[in-house]
């Protein structure tokens, strides 16, 4: 189950922990809603997020997933 985090613009989001993290949080969380995702340090969830467009983020998975990044 993912974990409920408040965005500054007052959004309610649902967190989820890749599940190669393997409980390390070595790890990015990520939150989708409608049109937008946001990614961030599962260490460090107080600070900044990074916001991308849902196509961005999923041209990016493929790329991700075949280890060219």
């Amino acid at each position: 189950m993912g974990k409920s985090g408040k965005t500054p613009v007052g959004r309610s989001f649902d967190w989820r922990t890749s599940s190669y993290t393997a409980g390390s949080g070595q790890c990015v969380e990520v939150a989708s809603g409608g049109s937008i995702v946001l990614v961030r340090d599962t260490k460090d969830r107080g600070r900044a997020y990074t916001r991308t467009s849902a196509e961005a983020w999923m041209a990016f998975l493929p790329v991700l997933k075949a280890g060219k990044f």
